[in-house]
């Protein structure tokens, strides 16, 4: 009988030491194992890249190198991108953003022309700003048969500032606060508040990130748009346009002289 409570107690202890919980910092506490299961797949049974938010991608990309007035096309298509997000909540992107599936969850994401290959689920947090060129990679294939495809989710927590041509690689969490230098290849996870640079990326310094930052900037933009408003009215454009219609007509004019 005793050498069954040890064993029960010595397989209760293994599995609270393998569990690691990851605070995300958004509406769902995420919790992963430390030595977690990836996800995996023959290339022959992979996900299928014909989805619809795949298609929406391409299209958007697509559209937005075409000349004027062709190119407003990839607004529309931006838009029912984004309607299409539907676990993304406040996110802005530019063209050339990229992402295979729409495996994307949380809110407040600032990307610009990022590349997400997410095989995986990619967790955001709030308030986070990815800058050119980011590539964030949920899948590799196995060094031993390529023919193997696996992932792991990734999490970004809050207001993290990712730079430009940084490389996010699978299983990684970063931390909240933190921000990844230039040109970093992220293979570990990031504590909390820590800036972290390099190849493979390292801890440089701890930092102090915790200014809501967001509240000014949002506070900027309204003023700033209230200024533009009170700096041209309806009417000055309209006094300004016989002005500017006269000019080409006096150059048709002299050049038919």
């Amino acid at each position: 009988m005793d050498y069954i409570i040890f064993l029960s107690l010595t397989w209760f202890k293994c599995i609270k030491r393998r569990k690691k919980h990851i605070d995300c910092t958004t509406s769902n506490k995420i919790v992963f194992m430390e030595n977690q299961i990836p996800l995996s797949w023959k290339l022959t049974s992979c996900p299928s890249l014909d989805n619809e938010v795949h298609r929406l991608v391409k299209k958007m990309n697509r559209n937005s190198k075409l000349p004027w007035p062709y190119s407003k096309l990839a607004i529309l298509n931006r838009e029912k991108l984004k309607s299409k997000l539907i676990n993304l909540k406040n996110a802005n992107f530019n063209y050339d953003f990229y992402c295979a599936f729409g495996n994307l969850y949380g809110e407040g994401v600032w990307f610009t022309n990022t590349y997400i290959l997410d095989y995986a689920p990619v967790y955001f947090g709030n308030h986070i700003t990815i800058g050119p060129d980011v590539k964030i990679i949920t899948s590799w294939h196995e060094v031993s048969n390529f023919n193997i495809v696996k992932a792991l989710p990734i999490i970004i927590e809050d207001n993290v500032w990712i730079t430009m041509n940084a490389i996010i690689l699978p299983g990684v969490t970063i931390g909240k606060n933190s921000i990844i230098a230039a040109g970093s290849i992220i293979n570990k996870s990031v504590p909390p508040n820590s800036l972290v640079g390099g190849n493979p990326g390292r801890v440089i310094k701890a930092i102090d990130r915790d200014y809501p930052y967001w509240e000014d900037l949002e506070r900027d933009i309204e003023e700033r748009k209230n200024e533009n408003k009170k700096s041209v009215s309806h009417k000055q454009y309209v006094s300004l346009l016989p002005s500017i219609l006269k000019r080409p007509i006096k150059k048709a004019l002299i050049f038919f002289k």
